[in-house]
């Protein structure tokens, strides 16, 4: 592992307040980290809940920090509906790789039922929109940066950015890059 590049994974939640999220502890985390760029990994990077975590907000405390934000719709676990990635919940659900995105694509009711179409990760992993996301990976990492995916949930087990796309980079790049999930707010 030592001769690895790492890429991190981190949720803002990690960072959450009584007065909403922490984003100046979130980027100096990221500094302790030498990241060199914050990767949002959100379909819409835009939260009502923790609109500093917005879009525009990260672009600002990005240039503050030193460390630029980007967005990176091709990495979430939302697709089109002419994409051919989605499956009966029936069909895969209890598969190792499933993390349930309906195909309306987050319902308020996050219950599945058996003829819900959700997004099958097995699919989208080898969807060129989604491969257009690993290359940006790679070409990043190519040119010596290190990142850091970043979505809201805290726990990277309750999120795409652990069943999706970290198992991906892992499948995909074992050889050179290791994912390290940040879970705690030292």
């Amino acid at each position: 592992m030592d001769d690895k590049q790492k890429i991190y994974t981190i949720g803002y939640t990690m960072f959450q307040t009584s007065s909403g999220i922490d984003t100046n502890s979130l980027f100096n985390t990221l500094k302790d980290y030498g990241i060199s760029y914050l990767v949002d990994v959100r379909s819409i990077p835009y939260s009502r809940q923790y609109p500093q975590c917005n879009a525009d907000a990260l672009k600002v405390l990005g240039e503050r920090f030193g460390i630029p934000y980007v967005h990176m719709p091709q990495l979430g676990a939302k697709a089109d509906a002419d994409q051919d990635v989605f499956s009966k919940a029936s069909d895969i659900f209890f598969t190792t790789n499933i993390f349930p995105i309906s195909k309306s694509n987050r319902p308020e009711k996050m219950e599945l039922f058996a003829d819900d179409e959700i997004v099958d990760f097995q699919k989208f992993v080898n969807n060129e929109y989604f491969l257009d996301g690993l290359k940006r990976i790679s070409n990043a990492y190519d040119k010596g940066y290190t990142l850091a995916l970043m979505c809201s949930e805290k726990e990277p087990m309750n999120c795409h950015r652990y069943f999706l796309v970290s198992k991906e980079i892992e499948r995909r790049f074992k050889d050179w890059i290791f994912v390290n999930h940040l879970i705690q707010n030292d």
